[in-house]
């Protein structure tokens, strides 16, 4: 079966999946696209994350959600990936997308806080520079 799902921007995507007999499609497809919601935000927040420039365009994510997802990646994620988040988190403040009170908040900050988080996000983005401009002898 090919099912197309339109999204809210008018960009159609498609779903193809092989039904026995007796399948109910139309239930299955309705629980497709209450998940392909959740997956095209989930695509936008990783590009915005990890993937696109500082000012990706998010067409299936807030800001809100955004900052939510940092903070879980920021604080459950491996040394590399904290790197990564950090950069982009200083990068967005830099450039205006969020403010530092913003992301206190979304941390849960005092500014004592964030201005000690904020270091060690600073020397965590050195350290890696420092690894990646590494080169053998």
């Amino acid at each position: 079966m090919l099912e197309w799902h339109t999204d809210h921007l008018g960009r159609r995507h498609p779903r193809v999946f092989f039904a026995p007999a007796g399948f109910n499609a139309n239930a299955a497809l309705a629980a497709y696209a209450v998940s392909l919601a959740e997956v095209l935000k989930l695509g936008d927040l990783i590009m915005a994350v990890y993937k696109g420039p500082w000012n990706y365009v998010m067409n299936h994510a807030t800001n809100t959600e955004l900052a939510a997802f940092v903070r879980a990646e920021y604080l459950g994620s491996s040394a590399q990936r904290t790197a990564r988040v950090a950069r982009r988190l200083l990068e967005w403040v830099t450039n205006g997308r969020f403010t530092e009170l913003q992301i206190r908040n979304a941390f849960s900050l005092t500014l004592t806080q964030w201005n000690t988080l904020k270091a060690k996000m600073q020397a965590l983005i050195a350290d890696e520079d420092a690894v990646m401009a590494a080169a053998g002898e």
